[in-house]
């Protein structure tokens, strides 16, 4: 990951908001390991997936709408056809489909396993961007992607140890 986003931690600076960025990227992973985690507790008790996607869900809505009364923020909606076909679309493929399909990944192959998936999540970013958004690539990002891919491999087929 540091090789990735070499050239933004190289002009890393105190003075500017790259230190609130780099917190809530911090905290934001304090708080995907701590679902993972709560996630397997409550997968002992065999719970179906869809349930504990609309019960994490309906909190983290809760959560939000109570930060932003919190906050004083005026609740508005876009009535654009735009704007609601991406909401449905985000909703839908982007949330419902794509939580439950990891719940049932961590499910199957374990947390341990599955929390490993996560750290693709930047190089298929970076693979979209390059495809729509016109990304340069670089020497430092092309190492960390072969680095996530080689540390991948070695956490996926990594043998049990203690396995005779």
């Amino acid at each position: 990951m540091v090789f990735i986003f070499w050239d933004e931690l190289s002009d890393f600076s105190f003075e500017n908001t790259a230190v609130l960025g780099l917190t809530l990227a911090i905290l934001g992973v304090l708080a995907a390991s701590v679902g993972n985690l709560v996630s397997v507790q409550t997968q002992k008790y065999d719970l179906p997936v869809i349930q504990m996607n609309t019960y994490g869900m309906a909190y983290g809505a809760l959560f939000s709408l109570i930060v932003g009364l919190v906050q004083g923020k005026e609740m508005t909606y876009n009535w654009s056809l735009s704007y609601n076909v991406s909401l449905v679309y985000l909703a839908l493929f982007g949330s419902v489909f794509a939580f439950g399909c990891y719940l049932t990944l961590l499910r199957r192959i374990g947390v341990h396993k599955a929390s490993y998936a996560v750290v693709l999540f930047p190089a298929v970013a970076l693979i979209i961007s390059t495809l729509f958004e016109g990304f340069q690539w670089t020497w430092p990002v092309a190492v960390g992607i072969v680095f996530i891919a080689i540390g991948n491999t070695f956490v996926i087929n990594r043998r049990d140890l203690k396995k005779p």
